[in-house]
């Protein structure tokens, strides 16, 4: 079975972090799913490129199994996401199934662990 990711998408984060991330993982055949905190609408990331989301976070079922989740960086996109409810859930079910995370210099941030 194929390998699989979800990228964390808010407006303000890092565009660099996020494109080379999902370009390297579709390279290597893993199937990422972009999910946006702000629905299926183009996002704004810091530097003001503007990316379209595979998906509206609130579509992920809170339930789905992922390899990995990544958390790309910029403050703003992190302080968006470390709001969300959702995130938080999602945030923490992977840790209790050995699901990996990969986040960019965010974590404290995200999963409010200090």
């Amino acid at each position: 079975m194929a390998k699989t990711c979800l990228v964390l998408l808010a407006e303000g984060s890092e565009e660099t972090e996020v494109v080379a991330s999902v370009d390297t993982l579709r390279r290597a055949e893993i199937n990422v799913t972009l999910a946006s905190l702000h629905g299926k609408d183009p996002v704004t990331c810091s530097r003001g490129v503007i990316i379209v989301p595979d998906a509206s976070l609130d579509d992920i079922d809170d339930e789905a199994v992922y390899d990995v989740i990544l958390v790309p960086g910029g403050l703003k996109g992190v302080e968006n996401l470390s709001q969300s409810p959702k995130v938080a859930r999602l945030l923490k079910k992977p840790r209790k199934e050995g699901i990996d995370y990969c986040c960019y210099l965010c974590w404290s941030i995200v999963s409010n662990d200090s």
